[in-house]
């Protein structure tokens, strides 16, 4: 912040940021702040779109979903596609919670780890299958991690 204020700019100083423009990026479903023995209203009215500042920003949308471009093979687009869209509907709030806000959903199976002999191991597996045969490989982790908004659907 201190750089962004920085700048010598005049007669602007009634502007958030000094009206300097401030990008920002995320979903705010997934990063809600933490407040300490808050409830969910405590936690929702410290958010950034309850904030004073809110009336002054402008909200943009991604429309293309990155994750369905990282792959050219038709099976696996279908596979991420149908991730996303449950996610979205969680997300989006379409699945109905109960009165405490608790959801239950269905995982599907092929999305499940099951073996449990070694859950850290496990779940490596599950996110980099080739982790072994690639390791000293630097593009390897770059390249397999997750490096993308996720947004709505395209």
């Amino acid at each position: 912040m201190g750089d962004i204020m920085s700048y010598d700019v005049v007669d602007i100083t009634d502007k958030p940021f000094g009206g300097v423009s401030v990008v920002s990026g995320g979903d705010f479903r997934q990063i809600l702040p933490v407040i300490r023995k808050g409830c969910k209203q405590d936690i929702l009215a410290s958010s950034i779109n309850s904030s004073k500042l809110w009336r002054h920003c402008k909200v943009r949308t991604l429309t293309t979903n990155m994750s369905l471009r990282a792959s050219t093979v038709r099976a696996e687009q279908d596979e991420i596609r149908k991730f996303v869209d449950l996610m979205l509907l969680i997300g989006d709030g379409i699945r109905s919670a109960n009165e405490s806000g608790e959801i239950n959903v269905l995982i599907p199976d092929e999305l499940l780890i099951k073996d449990s002999s070694d859950p850290l191991r496990s779940r490596v597996d599950f996110v980099y299958p080739d982790i072994l045969k690639n390791m000293k490989i630097s593009i390897f982790f770059s390249r397999e991690g997750d490096t993308c908004s996720h947004t709505k659907r395209s």
